[in-house]
């Protein structure tokens, strides 16, 4: 008996259309930078897909945005974890612009919103499927 395999394309579950982000080139995490809020069980520093960021004090790198928002320009594209053997030399994708759900994006405040300005539409997240459905 044969298999089938199948290879898909997955976006970011924050993103509400794929087709509005503006993206930029990869950034470096400056994780000695980064809050130990995100270390997880593992000891490690990991930052979840959507993280709004700012620049770190180098200027090169970047950090997550603190809430008042001060920096923030953009969104995480993916996850990062800290000393991944599979980081991207070239950095994490950063989503500077599109339409995205609100509730889906990790520790927004107000202040972020703010500081990002008019290059972001949040949508209301709202999952209308019953149990039914999904089985």
């Amino acid at each position: 008996m044969g298999y089938t395999e199948h290879a898909g394309f997955s976006r970011p579950d924050f993103l509400a259309d794929q087709s509005s982000a503006e993206r930029t080139s990869g950034r470096q995490i400056a994780w000695d930078e980064v809050s130990d809020d995100f270390i997880g069980t593992d000891g490690k520093k990991a930052l979840p897909s959507g993280t709004p960021v700012a620049p770190a004090a180098d200027g090169r790198r970047i950090i997550e945005a603190p809430d008042a928002g001060t920096g923030a320009y953009g969104l995480l594209e993916g996850p990062a974890h800290e000393d991944e053997d599979a980081a991207p030399l070239s950095g994490y994708g950063v989503i500077i612009g599109g339409v995205v759900y609100e509730q889906l994006v990790p520790g927004i405040t107000a202040g972020i919103k703010t500081a990002l300005g008019d290059r972001f539409f949040f949508e209301q997240y709202a999952d209308s499927r019953t149990a039914a459905e999904e089985s």
